[in-house]
């Protein structure tokens, strides 16, 4: 600097340096004005890069926690139709007692029951993938004592 020349002060002079010396910046654009500004501006683009990335995250995660909860929703009536159902069997067979036709009537109505609910756990069970094909047959071989 030369003598009698006062060094000019403030943010406005440093604006003026940063253009002198880059040209004009934007006025978002803190990384001409000082190294330390510049340091800071790239720390914030990471930071604000990695809440965008849990924000993504957090949008997949409740998506399947949505699923998840509608899946839980539809087991739990399943389930309880079924406990209702053997309540109602229990109690059919009870009322029969030992009246052969009154149990003959009973088992009828077991075996069509029992028909449509084969039919119906077929229709809506997915197909199994290779690897739990594998895995039930397994299992079952190792359930039922063969080699």
């Amino acid at each position: 600097m030369r003598e009698g020349t006062r060094a000019p002060s403030g943010p406005q002079s440093a604006r003026n340096e940063a253009q002198a010396r880059f040209g004009e910046c934007e006025p978002k654009c803190c990384a001409y004005v000082s190294p330390v500004f510049a340091s800071i501006h790239a720390q914030l683009d990471r930071l604000e890069a990695k809440i965008n990335l849990l924000l993504t995250q957090e949008q997949k995660i409740m998506s399947d926690l949505n699923a998840l909860t509608a899946q839980v929703t539809a087991s739990t009536t399943v389930e309880a139709s079924a406990v209702t159902l053997i309540k109602g069997l229990a109690a059919q067979v009870s009322a029969a007692g030992t009246d052969p036709a009154a149990l003959a009537a009973l088992v009828a109505s077991l075996n069509t029951s029992a028909t449509s609910l084969a039919a119906a756990v077929t229709a809506n069970t997915p197909a199994a993938t290779p690897a739990q094909a594998a895995t039930s047959a397994a299992a079952t071989k190792a359930g039922h004592g063969a080699p």
